[in-house]
C-alpha cells in the first residue's frame, strides 16, 4: 500500500504556569530601592561640590584677611610714628593740633582689631564647613556600601527569579499524527507515536520556559549550557485512533515541571559564581548530561543511541522514547 507522509500536528492548547510574579517584584523593588539610593548619592554629590566651592572661598577669602592683617599692622606702626613725631614737637610748640594723627592711630588699632575678630571667625566658618563636608563624605560612603548591598542583593534575587522561572509547572496537550510502517504492528505504531508526542510535549514545553524567562535575551545565548531538563509529572492520552490511510494519531495531556542545575544559574546571567554558592559547587560553562537516577515500573523507558542506560536518562534530539502504559503514575525527567 501506498504509504501517506509524514504529519505532524502540534497544538498548545493548555499551558499554565505557576505564578512567580513575587520574584519579579522582588528584582523590581531592589531596583527602585538602587534608583532612589542612588539619587541620593547624586544629591549628595552635588551637595559635596558646593561645600567645596564654599570652602575654596572660605579659603580665599581668609588669605586676604592674613594678607590685610599685614598692611594694617604697617599702617598702625606708620600711624604711631606719627603720632609720637607730633608728640615730641608738641613739646616746642603747644599750639600744634595732633588730632588727625590721633583719629588716624584710633582707626588703625580698630581696623586692626577688626581684622584678627574677622579671621577668628573665617577660621571657625572653615572648621565648621570642614566637618560638615566630613559627614557629607561620610554618607557617601555609607551610602556607597548600601548601593552595593544592594547590587548584592538585586543579583541574588535575580538568581533566584531564573531558579523559579525554570522550576514552573505546567500542562501541554499536544496533538501528533504519525504514518504506521508497513514493517511494524498497531501496538509499536502506537507505541511510537505517543513516544514522539511526548519528546515534542518536552520540547515545547522548554521552549516555553525559555520564552517566558524575564532576562531571556540574557539567558537564551547560553541554552545549550544551562543543563535545563523536563521532569514529567504525569501523562495520560487524552483520545487516539487509527486512520484508514494508515496513521496514528494522538492527543497526549502531559503536566510537567522544569528542572535546572542550579549551580549553572550565574554562568546564565553572567554574574560571578559566589551568588549561586548556596545551590552548591560551581560547575565548567561547558554543556554535559546528567544521568538520573533509575525508577522501578517506570512509566516511561529510555533509550540512548550511544548505549546508555536504559532505564531513566536525559533525552536529547537523537533519543528515541519507549512509552509504555503505566501501572502508576511515577515522576521522571527529560533533558531537551
Amino acid at each position: 500500500m501506498r504509504l501517506a507522509p509524514l504529519s505532524l500536528v502540534i497544538s498548545l492548547s493548555l499551558f499554565t504556569w505557576q505564578a512567580h510574579g513575587q520574584d519579579t517584584n522582588t528584582v523590581s523593588s531592589i531596583q527602585a530601592e538602587i534608583d532612589v539610593k542612588q539619587s541620593e548619592f547624586k544629591e549628595l554629590s552635588s551637595v559635596l561640590d558646593k561645600h567645596l566651592k564654599q570652602e575654596k572661598q572660605l579659603q580665599e577669602q581668609l588669605e586676604l584677611l592674613r594678607a590685610r592683617s599685614i598692611s594694617l599692622e604697617k599702617e598702625r606702626n606708620q600711624a604711631l610714628d606719627a603720632m609720637n613725631d607730633l608728640y615730641r614737637r608738641l613739646i616746642e610748640d603747644p599750639t600744634l593740633d595732633i588730632s588727625a594723627a590721633q583719629t588716624r592711630y584710633q582707626k588703625a588699632i580698630v581696623d586692626l582689631q577688626q581684622n584678627k575678630d574677622d579671621i577668628d571667625l573665617q577660621l571657625v566658618a572653615i572648621s565648621s564647613h570642614r566637618k560638615d563636608i566630613e559627614a557629607i563624605r561620610v554618607s557617601k560612603h555609607t551610602l556607597v556600601n548600601t548601593l552595593e548591598s544592594l547590587k548584592q542583593q538585586k543579583n541574588t534575587a535575580r538568581v533566584e527569579r531564573l531558579r523559579n522561572e525554570f522550576t514552573r509547572e505546567g500542562t501541554v496537550e499536544i496533538n501528533h499524527t504519525v504514518n504506521c510502517k508497513r514493517t511494524e504492528t498497531l501496538a509499536a505504531c502506537e507505541q511510537r507515536g505517543q513516544s514522539q508526542g511526548l519528546q515534542k510535549a518536552t520540547k515545547r514545553f522548554m521552549d516555553q520556559i525559555f520564552a517566558n524567562i524575564t532576562e531571556q535575551r540574557v539567558v537564551e545565548p547560553k541554552r545549550n549550557m544551562s543543563g535545563a531538563q523536563v521532569q514529567v509529572l504525569s501523562s495520560h492520552v487524552v483520545n487516539s485512533s487509527f486512520s484508514g490511510q494508515g496513521n496514528y494519531n494522538t492527543n497526549l495531556s502531559v503536566t510537567m515541571r522544569g528542572e535546572v542545575n542550579a549551580s549553572r544559574l550565574c554562568n546564565l546571567l553572567n554574574l560571578d559564581n559566589s551568588f549561586c554558592s548556596d545551590y552548591g559547587s560551581a560547575i565548567p560553562n561547558v554543556y554535559q548530561p546528567v544521568m538520573n537516577a533509575t525508577y522501578d515500573e517506570p512509566v516511561v523507558r529510555f533509550k540512548d543511541n550511544k548505549s546508555t542506560p536504559s532505564s531513566a536518562s536525559m533525552v536529547t534530539n537523537r533519543d528515541t522514547v519507549e512509552v509504555k502504559t503505566p501501572k502508576k503514575e511515577r515522576a521522571f525527567l527529560l533533558m531537551v
